[in-house]
């Protein structure tokens, strides 16, 4: 290429724009970062809605009882926690396992092996956070997956659960869980 070739006055004003953009980028100014802030959570938000529109899909999480595993709905949970140790309560039904101090907020943790299967688990795994009801100690974590609606079985007779998912696994139901815990 040739010397003369080159256009060095407009070399020169694409690098004078290009260092102008970038010390306006650089620059913290608080209009702008309000506007991609804006941008930013109205891009996220039709990212969830088109993802679960379309695909029509149910979000779970796999978790393991014993050597049983069973999937509950990623919408009913609002955290997953190390089972440390909880505070049991005198008198409760044998699937209360105590409560817990959640930032200062009492949950009740329910054994989900005395429900499921009438066996308390051992003192290790998880605590499954619900958004509704207490919590349940579930002895691991499997797997997050999406399920089509039209994938998930009826349960029949099943009175915990809301159906059938991935190879068989009982999809459960939180309140009919919790239900059976405290029986009236």
């Amino acid at each position: 290429m040739r010397a003369d070739a080159i256009q060095w006055e407009l070399v020169r004003r694409r690098l004078q724009a290009s260092e102008a953009a970038l010390q306006e980028t650089l620059t913290r100014n608080p209009l702008h970062i309000a506007q991609i802030w804006r941008r930013r959570a109205i891009e996220l938000a039709g990212r969830s809605r088109g993802s679960t529109a379309a695909a029509g899909g149910v979000m779970t999480l796999g978790v393991r009882v014993g050597t049983e595993r069973y999937a509950v709905e990623l919408a009913e949970l609002a955290e997953v926690l190390p089972y440390r140790n909880c505070t049991p309560v005198p008198g409760a039904p044998a699937a209360l396992r105590g409560v817990i101090n959640l930032r200062g907020e009492l949950r009740p943790l329910i054994d989900l092996g005395a429900v499921l299967s009438g066996n308390r688990g051992d003192d290790g795994g998880y605590v499954v956070i619900l958004r509704r009801e207490g919590a349940w100690k579930v002895d691991g974590m499997e797997d997050l997956r999406e399920i089509d609606r039209k994938n998930i079985a009826p349960a029949g007779e099943g009175r915990l659960t809301r159906g059938f998912v991935f190879e068989a696994v009982p999809l459960l139901d939180s309140q009919a869980v919790w239900s059976a815990a405290f029986p009236s």
